[in-house]
């Protein structure tokens, strides 16, 4: 098995309604249930979705969503950090520009799991920056590891910020900026919910 260092070393190298989960009950180590920890860490405001049937089309095609996964538009008192059952996920339409996929991958599903985040909680640059690493590591043939991520960037939350975002540590830039989002705000209500029998790997 390698080592931070090295996994760290390759990177640099190659630089219409959905129920509340009643029945997780699984703890975590601080003896609060894994719900309550998720709900806490949500700090996502409170808009509602404009997505409509056509953008969910479109990005139905566009990214060649597979046919297990459903595309649910959000009520109209449904938000962002709605608490969902097990086989639902909320996302953002600019998640998928940021490169996340569906199935998701086994890096993103870790990394969330590790930190007790849902995916829609992190920026969709800071989902980028994952997804590229993602393919890095792929690219040599390995696979990305949560903690080769931590010895990378560090997971900040910034207070009166929405989401959570990955910062460089010194000298470990290994990716350019070119191709984030711009500061809109616009992305932010466009959101939906994906379904999928089976769930998605407790991400």
């Amino acid at each position: 098995m390698s080592s931070a260092s090295e996994e760290v070393q390759i990177l640099v190298e190659n630089s219409d309604s959905v129920s509340t989960d009643q029945e997780d009950t699984e703890l975590h180590e601080d003896g609060r249930s894994n719900d309550k920890v998720r709900k806490a860490n949500i700090k996502t405001k409170e808009v509602p979705s404009s997505i409509d049937e056509s953008e969910l089309l479109n990005v139905s095609y566009m990214y060649n969503i597979p046919s297990e996964y459903n595309l649910v538009h959000p009520s109209k008192y449904m938000r962002a950090d709605e608490a969902l059952d097990s086989e639902s996920l909320m996302l953002y339409a600019e998640d998928f520009r940021s490169r996340v996929r569906l199935p998701l991958s086994e890096s993103l599903i870790s990394f969330c799991n590790e930190y007790h985040l849902t995916i829609s909680q992190m920026h969709p640059n800071s989902l980028r920056i994952m997804c590229e690493l993602t393919k890095l590591a792929c690219q040599d043939g390995t696979q990305l590891t949560t903690r080769a991520i931590h010895a990378l960037y560090m997971l900040q939350d910034r207070g009166r910020e929405d989401f959570y975002f990955l910062q460089a540590r010194t000298n470990y830039n290994v990716l350019h900026k070119r191709g984030m989002i711009s500061s809109s705000k616009r992305w932010k209500h466009k959101f939906f919910i994906v379904k999928h029998k089976g769930g998605f790997g407790k991400s």
